[in-house]
C-alpha cells in the first residue's frame, strides 16, 4: 500500500511521483531522522528568533523531515520546499515521517517535494513555493545540524533558480525605474535613428579582426603604455565613460559604445574627437544623440520596443546589455565578427584605495556603508565588489558562455574573475593583437553607405500614422472595460440589488473577454509594455494592502484589472500625443529635405 503522501504528491507533482515509481525502493540502512523528543516546542523557538519570520522555508536534506508537521501546524500560511537528490533516502524519510497533515500540504500545495530530476523541474517548484506575489522571506530550514554534504546539495540544486532571480531582479528594477523614460527617448531619437546609421551595417565586417575594448576599470591606468604601443594592431572599442580619459592619453577610439539612457552620460561627449562614431542604444537620452554627428544606433535586448520599431526603420541590430555597458561594448565587438575580444580596465571591483574607474581618485580605502562580496579574483584569491557589480560578474559570465565561438580575454593586474574569460596581463597584449588595420576608415565609409536612407522616412511615417488610430481605438475599448469593471464590483458588492446577478456578470465578463485578447495580441502592446512596466508588476505583484485585504478576492482582482484598463488607456494616449508630434517633424524635415537638397542623401532636421 502505497504512503499517504506518495498518493497525494501523483495528485500535485506528477513529475516528482514519477521519479519515487521509477525507481523501486530500497531498505534503508541507518535512520535518516534525528530523534527530537519535542519537535513542536523547537520548532516555536526557532520561529520565535526569526525576525522576520519567513514564509518560505528550504530544507535541505532529510534529517529535518520530522519538523516539517510542526512548522506547517505552526505557521499556516508557510510554504515549504525539501530538497533531496538522493530518491531512496527521501523516500524512506517520507515514508517515516507520513501522516494525513504532510499529504494535505502536499495536495495543498504548502509543501513542495523535489528530488532534484532537472534544473527547470526545481526552478519551478521554487518559484512555486517562494510565490513572489507576496514578497517571499526565504529562510533555510537549521534548527538541527545539517550536514556539509547536504548543503552542498541545496546550494547546487538551487544554484539555477537563483541566478535566474538574480539577473530578474535586476533587469525589472531597471525597466521599472527607466521603462516609460526610454519609451519616451526612443521616439523622440526617430528622426536621428532615419538620419543616422544602423549598427546591423557593421555586423560581421571585422570578422577574425582583433578586438580591444577599453573599460574604465581601476587598472586601466596600467594597460595604458601597452594600448598606446599596440593600437593600430586592434579596432579599438571604447565605453563612453572613458572616452576623454583616453583622449588625454593620445589614443582616439575606432567605436564609442553608450548604453544607458540617463541623462548623465552627456558628460561622457563633452570633448568627443570629431568624426569618431558612437554607438548608442535607440534610448539614449536626445540631448546627446542631437550633439553627436556619426551615430550607430543598436537595439539593447531587453524590452519589445524594438518589435515595434523595426517596421519602422529597419533592424538596427541586437546586442546584449549585460547590465553594464563594457559587457554592451564586448558584444559590439561580437557582432562586428571580432575574435579575439580582449578587454582592459574590466575590473568589476575595488582597487585597494577604494577606487572602481581609472579616472576618479583615491578614497583612501573602501567607501563606508556599502555592501561588500568577496568574489575570486584574476590574480588574487579575493576581491572586493559591491552588490551592482556582482550583478554585473554574473552577467558577463552568461553572455561569454553564450558565445564559445568567440575567444574573450581579460588582460588585467587585478580585478573578479569572469568565469569563461582567459586571464592575461596587461605587457602580454601583443599575443594576441593582429595585423595592423585602419578600422576607422572602413567604419567611416560603412556608415557613409548606409546613413540616411530617404525611403526610410517614408517607410516610417506611414507605419507611425498607421498606429495613431490603433492607439486611439485601444484607448476607447480599455476605457469602457474600466467601466465594466466598476459595475462588476459595484454589483459583487451589492448582490441583492440585482435580479440574475450571474446573468449580468457572465455579459459583463463577455465585454471584457475581447479587450483581453487584444491586450495579448495586438502589436501595439509592443510599444506600450516599457510604459506599462509598473502596472504590470503591480497588477500581477503588488502586496496586498490593509484596503485591499478587507474585499473579496473577486472585488480585489478587478479592483486591480480596472486600474490596468485605466493605465493602458493613459498609455495610449500620451504615446499617440508623442507619435503625432514626431510625424508633424519628419513630414516637415522630408519636405525641407526634398526641396532643399534634391538628390542628396536626406538630412532630418529636428
Amino acid at each position: 500500500m502505497e504512503s499517504e503522501w506518495l498518493l497525494a504528491l501523483k495528485a500535485a507533482d506528477g513529475e516528482a511521483a514519477d521519479v519515487f515509481l521509477d525507481e523501486p525502493p530500497v531498505p534503508a540502512g541507518d535512520d535518516p531522522l534525528m530523534a527530537v523528543d519535542d519537535p513542536l516546542g523547537i520548532v516555536r523557538e526557532w520561529l520565535g528568533q526569526c525576525v522576520p519570520t519567513p514564509n518560505v522555508v528550504i530544507v535541505p536534506g532529510v534529517s529535518q523531515i520530522v519538523l516539517i508537521e510542526p512548522l506547517l501546524q505552526l505557521k499556516t500560511s508557510m510554504n515549504i520546499l525539501v530538497l533531496e537528490q538522493n530518491v531512496n533516502k527521501l523516500r524512506c524519510a517520507l515514508d517515516a515521517a507520513d501522516s494525513p497533515a504532510l499529504a494535505a500540504a502536499i495536495r495543498a500545495g504548502r509543501l513542495r517535494i523535489d528530488p532534484g530530476e532537472s534544473s527547470l523541474s526545481t526552478a519551478e517548484r521554487f518559484l512555486c513555493a517562494a510565490d513572489f506575489s507576496r514578497c517571499p522571506r526565504i529562510r533555510l530550514l537549521d534548527i538541527l545540524p545539517v550536514s556539509s554534504e547536504d548543503m552542498d546539495m541545496a546550494t547546487e540544486m538551487t544554484k539555477d533558480v537563483r541566478e535566474l532571480i538574480r539577473f530578474q531582479a535586476c533587469d525589472l528594477s531597471t525597466r521599472l525605474r527607466f521603462g516609460a523614460e526610454w519609451q519616451e527617448q526612443t521616439l523622440l531619437n526617430l528622426p536621428r535613428i532615419l538620419q543616422h546609421a544602423p549598427l546591423s551595417a557593421l555586423f560581421k565586417q571585422f570578422k577574425g579582426t582583433s578586438a580591444l575594448v577599453v573599460a574604465a576599470g581601476p587598472s586601466l591606468n596600467d594597460a595604458i603604455p601597452f594600448i598606446k604601443r599596440f593600437r593600430n594592431r586592434f579596432l579599438l572599442i571604447c565605453v563612453g565613460r572613458v572616452s576623454t580619459f583616453l583622449q588625454n592619453q593620445g589614443i582616439v577610439p575606432d567605436l564609442i559604445v553608450t548604453g544607458d539612457g540617463q541623462h548623465y552620460v552627456r558628460d561622457h561627449f563633452k570633448n568627443k574627437p570629431a568624426g569618431v562614431p558612437v554607438a548608442a542604444s535607440c534610448f539614449t537620452d536626445p540631448a546627446v544623440i542631437n550633439k553627436l554627428d556619426r551615430v550607430f544606433f543598436m537595439e539593447l535586448v531587453s524590452m519589445r520596443l524594438p518589435e515595434w520599431l523595426r517596421p519602422k526603420v529597419g533592424e538596427q541590430g541586437e546586442i546584449y546589455p549585460g547590465g553594464n555597458v563594457s559587457t554592451a561594448a564586448m558584444s559590439v565587438a561580437a557582432a562586428l565578427g571580432c575574435s579575439p575580444v580582449v578587454t582592459v580596465g574590466f575590473d568589476l571591483s575595488y582597487s585597494p584605495d577604494g577606487r572602481t574607474h581609472a579616472a576618479s581618485k583615491s578614497g583612501g580605502g573602501l567607501p563606508k556603508g556599502e555592501t561588500y562580496f568577496d568574489v575570486p579574483g584574476n590574480f588574487q584569491d579575493t576581491v572586493k565588489t559591491n552588490r551592482q557589480m556582482f550583478h554585473y560578474i554574473g552577467f558577463a559570465k552568461e553572455f561569454v558562455a553564450e558565445r564559445p565561438e568567440v575567444r574573450f580575454v581579460n588582460l588585467n593586474t587585478a580585478g573578479a574573475r569572469i568565469e569563461g574569460m582567459e586571464i592575461a596581463r596587461h605587457g602580454e597584449l601583443e599575443r594576441y593583437a593582429g595585423p595592423e588595420i585602419d578600422a576607422a576608415r572602413r567604419i567611416a565609409a560603412l556608415y557613409e553607405s548606409c546613413a540616411g536612407e530617404p525611403e526610410r522616412s517614408a517607410t516610417c511615417i506611414k507605419g507611425l500614422r498607421d498606429d495613431i488610430p490603433v492607439l486611439q481605438s485601444l484607448r476607447m475599448e480599455c476605457m469602457q472595460a474600466a467601466m465594466v469593471c466598476n459595475q462588476m464590483i459595484m454589483l459583487m458588492r451589492r448582490p441583492g440589488t440585482v435580479k440574475d446577478p450571474e446573468t449580468v456578470l457572465r455579459e459583463h465578463l463577455d465585454r471584457v473577454a475581447p479587450v483581453d485578447t487584444r491586450l495579448k495580441t495586438d502589436p501595439i502592446m509592443d510599444l506600450l509594455e516599457a510604459r506599462l512596466e509598473g502596472v504590470s508588476n503591480a497588477l500581477t505583484e503588488r502586496m496586498v494592502s490593509h484596503e485591499e485585504r478587507a474585499m473579496s478576492p473577486a472585488v480585489r482582482s478587478h479592483r486591480r484589472w480596472r486600474d490596468y484598463y485605466t493605465a493602458v488607456a493613459d498609455a495610449c494616449q500620451m504615446s499617440q500625443g508623442l507619435l503625432e508630434n514626431i510625424v508633424s517633424k519628419l513630414e516637415s524635415s522630408s519636405c525641407a529635405a526634398s526641396c532643399d537638397n534634391p538628390g542628396k542623401r536626406m538630412e532630418v532636421a529636428v
